[in-house]
């Protein structure tokens, strides 16, 4: 999945123009990516409590330590979105990840 949005506004780039990504592993429940800097990868849950989507919950993410002149604040704005995250809501090629009923990220099927 391809980041669209973040907080309402366009998805910002990482570094050298890059797309923020994720990828989501159902059959061992991980998730990993590009973050806008780094490269990161942790777990992944449908468990929780979603009273607008289905319920998702992210666990703590590795991130690699590479130092970036671009794409550090994108990237900081992007691990603390999907900390907060408890349900999704997938429609035909779009993904919306949500905290509460409020939509925090949505990204497209790349």
């Amino acid at each position: 999945w391809e980041l669209e949005s973040m907080g309402g506004e366009p998805a910002p780039p990482g570094a050298g123009g890059a797309a923020i990504d994720l990828v989501l592993n159902a059959q061992d429940g991980t998730a990993s990516g590009f973050s806008g800097c780094n490269r990161y990868q942790g777990s992944f849950a449908k468990s929780g409590n979603s009273t607008h989507g289905t319920p998702l919950k992210f666990g703590p993410m590795a991130v690699t330590m590479r130092a970036c002149a671009e794409g550090e604040e994108a990237e900081r704005a992007y691990l603390k979105m999907l900390d907060g995250v408890d349900g999704y809501r997938i429609q035909g090629s779009s993904l919306a990840l949500l905290q509460g009923a409020k939509v925090v990220a949505t990204f497209k099927l790349r």
